[in-house]
C-alpha cells in the first residue's frame, strides 16, 4: 500500500518531466525552424527584388547601349548587393558578355516567359562550387509586363545557403538542411551532402537505405506542404525533426531541423535520477515500517491462509489455527477454525451418506450433525435430505414399475404368442383365399368365354327372329288375301243357291204345267222332276259347299287372327331378344370388368399375404422380445430389492 503509490507517483513525476522536456524541445525546434525559414525567405526575396529591379532598367533593353556599358552596370550592381557576378542573355539565349549559349537553362526559359526564377544549387564551371542563380526577365524600355527582350541573372555567394545552415544554433549532433520540390537535398552544413544530390525518398527504397523509411515518409509530408514535428528512428537513436516550407513564391524549397532526442533528455537525467533515488528511498522506509506494523498481523493471517489453502487442496483432517485474540485477526482465526471444523463435519457426512448410498442403503440418519449446517450450509443438508427422499421415492416407484412391467410383460408375452399363432393361421388362411380367388378367376375367364359365345348365339337368334317376323308378315298378308277370296266364294255360292232355288221353282212350275197338259207333258214332267232333283241336289251341294266355305272362311279368319297374334308375339320375341342381346352385352362387359377386378383382388391378396407373413415374423420377434422384457423386468426387480429404504412416513 505504501510502495505502489510511491512508485506510481515517482513514475508519474519522471514521466511528466520527460514529457515537459520533450514539449519544450518541440516548441524550441518549431520556433527555430520558423525563424530560419523566415530568414531564408527574406534573403531570397531580396535577391529576387534586385534581379527584378535590374530587369526594369531601360539601359539593358536599349540596343544602342554597348555591352561594355551594360557589363559595367551589372558588375556594379553585383558588387553593391553582394553577388559574385551577373550576366545578361539576349532573347536568342546568347550571353552579350561571354557569347555562350544559355538557351537550354531553366532560369532562361522561365525568364523569357516573364517569370522570375531561383535555381537549385548548380555546379558552377567558373568557381567549381554549387551556387544558386537568381534570374529575372529584361523588359523592353523598362516597362514591366510588356515585351521581354532578354534575361538577367545574378549569382549570390556560393556558400550563402551553407552559411545559413551553419548559423543554426544547435548541438554538434544536430542537422539542418533544405530539399527542393523533387525531394533532393539542396542545402546542408556540409558541401559533400549537396554534391550527392541525394533524395531520401528514393534512397529509402534501396536495400542500403531501408532504415530511413520513416524519414522518407516525413519528407513526403514536407513535399505535401505540411508543417510540424515528428520522431523517427535513426542510426544514432530517436531523432526529433521539425519541418516547414520556405514561403517563397519562387523557390518551392522546404527547411528541416533535426536533433537527437537524447540531447533534450540528457539535461533532465540528473533530475530523473534524483526522483528515482527519492522514490526508492521512500519505498524502502515504507517497507520497513509496514513490515514492523504488519508482523503481528501477517503471521496469523498467513497461518489462516495456509490452512484455507490446505483446505482448498482437500486437506480436512489437519487441525485449524487457534489464536487467542479479540481483534480482527482473532475473529478471522476463530472463523477459520469454525469453517474448517464445519467443513470437516459436512464432508464427513457427505462421505458417510454417499458410502451408504453406494451400498444401496438409503436409510442413513441425516440429522446426526445438523448443528454444523449453519447459514448457507443448511441448504446442503436440505439438498441431501431432498436427494435421499427423491432417490428413495424413485426406487419405490421403480420397484412398483418393475412389478407392473413384470405383470405387463407376462401379458404381452402371452398376447405376442397368441398373435404369433394367429398370424400363422391367418397366413395359411390368406394362402387358401388366394388359391380360391385364383380358381374363381379361372372360372370367371370361362364365364367370360361363355358370355362371348352366348352373345354370338343371341346375335344369330336375333337375326333368325327378324327373318321369321318378316315371313310371318308375309303369311299374314297371304291369309288376308285368302279371307278376301273366301268372302268372294261365299258370294258365288250364294249366287249358286239362288240359281238352284230359282231352278227348283222353275222345275216345280214346269211340273205343274206338265201335269196340266197330261200325257203330253209327262215326259216334260219327268225332265222337270229331274231338273228339280238336280236343283235340289245343286242347292244341297251349294249349301254343303257354303257350309264348307263358311268353315274355311272361319278357319281363315282364325288363321288371320292367329297369324296377327303370332306376328305380335314375334314382335315381342324380337324385342325381348334385343333386350336379351343388350343384357348379354352388359353381362359380357361386366364379366370383363369382373375379370380385371378379380385380378386386382388377386394382387391385393398377394400383397396382404406378404404383409401377413411379415406380421407373422414380427409377431414371433415380438414374442421373443416380450420374453426378453420379462426376463429383464425380473432382473430389475431383483436389483431394486437390494436397496434398503427408510420407512415410509
Amino acid at each position: 500500500m505504501a510502495v505502489i503509490p510511491s512508485i506510481t507517483l515517482g513514475s508519474v513525476a519522471i514521466g511528466n518531466t520527460i514529457v515537459s522536456a520533450l514539449g519544450s524541445a518541440n516548441e524550441t525546434m518549431s520556433e527555430l525552424t520558423a525563424a530560419y525559414s523566415t530568414r531564408i525567405e527574406y534573403q531570397l526575396q531580396s535577391y529576387i527584388n534586385v534581379a527584378e529591379t535590374a530587369g526594369t532598367m531601360p539601359m539593358f533593353s536599349d540596343e544602342t547601349a554597348s555591352a561594355e556599358d551594360k557589363k559595367a552596370v551589372v558588375d556594379s550592381l553585383a558588387k553593391s548587393k553582394g553577388f559574385e557576378r551577373g550576366n545578361i542573355i539576349g532573347i536568342d539565349g546568347i550571353s552579350i558578355f561571354d557569347g555562350k549559349d544559355y538557351s537550354q537553362r531553366d532560369y532562361f526559359q522561365k525568364a523569357i516567359k516573364g517569370e522570375s526564377y531561383i535555381s537549385d544549387p548548380l555546379l558552377s564551371k567558373i568557381t567549381n562550387k554549387y551556387a544558386v542563380l537568381v534570374a529575372a526577365p529584361i523588359w523592353d524600355k523598362g516597362i514591366q509586363g510588356g515585351k521581354v527582350t532578354g534575361c538577367i541573372y545574378f549569382a549570390p555567394p556560393a556558400d550563402f545557403l551553407i552559411n545559413i545552415m551553419r548559423s543554426v544554433n544547435l548541438s554538434g549532433d544536430s542537422s539542418v538542411y533544405m530539399i527542393n520540390p523533387k525531394g533532393v537535398i539542396i542545402a546542408d552544413r556540409k558541401d559533400d551532402t549537396v554534391a550527392k544530390q541525394l533524395s531520401m525518398i528514393e534512397y529509402a527504397g534501396t536495400e542500403e537505405g531501408k532504415e530511413y523509411k520513416e524519414l522518407a515518409a516525413i519528407h513526403e509530408k514536407m513535399l505535401a506542404g505540411e508543417t510540424g514535428n515528428a520522431y523517427y528512428k535513426g542510426p544514432s537513436g530517436t531523432i526529433l525533426i521539425s519541418y516547414i516550407p520556405v514561403k517563397s513564391n519562387i523557390s518551392g524549397w522546404y527547411l528541416a531541423l533535426e536533433e537527437p532526442v537524447s540531447n533534450f533528455v540528457n539535461g533532465i537525467v540528473p533530475t530523473v535520477v534524483m526522483m528515482g533515488i527519492l522514490t526508492l528511498a521512500f519505498c524502502l522506509i515504507a517497507a520497513v515500517v509496514a513490515f514492523a506494523i504488519s508482523k503481528g498481523i501477517v503471521r496469523p493471517i498467513q497461518a489462516c491462509s495456509e490452512r484455507i489453502a490446505g483446505l482448498s487442496r482437500g486437506d480436512i483432517k489437519s487441525p485449524a489455527v487457534h489464536i487467542e485474540s479479540n481483534d480482527e485477526v482473532g475473529v478471522l482465526a476463530h472463523s477459520t477454525e469454525i469453517l474448517v471444523n464445519n467443513l470437516r463435519t459436512i464432508i464427513s457426512d457427505i462421505d458417510r451418506i454417499l458410502s451408504a448410498t453406494s451400498r444401496a442403503d438409503l436409510s442413513t440418519d441425516l440429522e446426526i450433525n445438523s448443528n454444523a449446517y449453519v447459514g448457507d450450509f443448511a441448504e446442503i443438508l436440505d439438498s441431501m435430505k431432498n436427494i435421499n427422499s427423491s432417490l428413495s421415492q424413485i426406487i419405490r416407484d421403480i420397484d412398483l414399475a418393475a412389478t407392473q412391467v413384470s405383470v405387463g410383460s407376462d401379458q404381452v408375452s402371452a398376447s405376442a404368442q397368441s398373435l404369433s399363432q394367429g398370424s400363422t393361421e391367418q397366413a395359411s388362411s390368406i394362402e387358401q383365399l388366394a388359391s380360391y380367388i385364383s380358381e374363381i378367376a379361372s372360372k370367371t375367364d370361362l364365364n367370360l368365354s361363355d358370355c362371348e359365345l352366348a352373345k354370338q348365339t343371341v346375335d344369330t337368334s336375333s337375326q333368325l327372329m327378324t327373318e321369321a317376323h318378316e315371313h310371318m308378315q308375309r303369311m299374314t298378308s297371304a291369309m288376308d288375301r285368302i279371307g278376301s277370296a273366301s268372302e268372294k266364294i261365299e258370294k258365288v255360292i250364294k249366287a249358286i243357291e239362288d240359281i238352284a232355288f230359282q231352278t227348283n221353282i222353275l222345275a216345280l212350275n214346269a211340273a205343274v204345267e206338265a201335269a196340266k197338259v197330261g200325257e203330253a207333258g209327262k215326259g216334260f214332267a219327268v225332265v222337270a222332276g229331274e231338273v228339280r232333283n238336280l236343283a235340289k241336289k245343286s242347292q244341297e251341294s251349294a249349301k254343303s259347299t257354303s257350309a264348307l266355305i263358311r268353315e274355311c272362311s272361319d278357319a281363315v279368319r282364325d288363321g288371320v287372327q292367329i297369324s296377327e297374334e303370332t306376328a305380335e308375339t314375334l314382335d315381342k320375341v324380337l324385342n325381348a331378344s334385343t333386350d336379351v342381346m343388350n343384357i348379354v352385352n352388359k353381362v359380357a362387359g361386366s364379366s370383363e370388368n369382373q375379370v380385371s377386378s378379380i385380378q386386382n383382388v388377386s394382387q391385393g391378396v398377394d400383397q396382404i399375404s406378404a404383409v401377413v407373413q411379415t406380421n407373422s415374423a414380427t409377431a414371433e420377434e415380438s414374442a421373443a422380445a416380450s420374453e426378453e422384457l420379462n426376463g429383464q423386468s425380473q432382473i430389475l426387480k431383483s436389483l431394486v430389492d437390494k436397496f434398503k429404504l427408510p420407512p415410509e412416513e
